[in-house]
């Protein structure tokens, strides 16, 4: 079974059905990105790290509801020994290649925040996802040259399938 990560946005999108402005037309492609994975079979693995970011959004008595909600559609994967692993070598990887410097120096990304993005990475590929589902430019940076990082697709409207079949 193929396998699918996605990071705390996807969630609070796909899931939560909210949005910050100028973000609402992400809330449908989200649903339709989920609905698609579980049509298609594929495994959606959401990080350990990854549930935590959204649960903070959630009130602390909704939590258990919350988890057993996402424990219905995906895989709750928690960073164990192979994961902190994996982050290990990909932290030497990357900032033996500049990449974590980088990111500091422009402002991208925290260290803390680099920290959860490597969590998310390992989780991923400790568990062979093939993609990870973000809008975080710092995670998609990071995860550059170790997993593939893709945004939410577009949903194609009626029109755009007809000129599709007929092109």
């Amino acid at each position: 079974m193929a396998a699918v990560c996605i990071d705390t946005h996807v969630l609070i999108w796909g899931v939560k059905q909210s949005a910050n402005q100028g973000q609402e037309d992400l809330i449908p492609r989200a649903s339709e990105l989920l609905s698609s994975c579980k049509k298609n079979n594929e495994m959606i693995i959401v990080p350990s790290v990854v549930a935590a970011e959204f649960l903070t959004r959630i009130p602390h008595r909704d939590h258990g509801q919350v988890i057993k909600l996402l424990s219905g559609f995906c895989h709750i994967q928690p960073f164990d020994a192979n994961c902190a692993s994996l982050h290990a070598k990909l932290w030497q990887e990357k900032q033996d290649s500049g990449i974590i410097q980088a990111m500091r120096s422009s402002d991208t990304a925290t260290r803390q925040e680099i920290k959860a993005d490597c969590m998310i990475v390992s989780t991923a590929l400790a568990n062979n996802a093939r993609v990870i589902y973000t809008h975080d430019r710092g995670l998609t940076a990071f995860a550059q040259g170790s997993i593939e990082c893709r945004e939410i697709p577009n949903i194609p409207v009626q029109g755009e399938l007809l000129n599709q079949s007929f092109s």
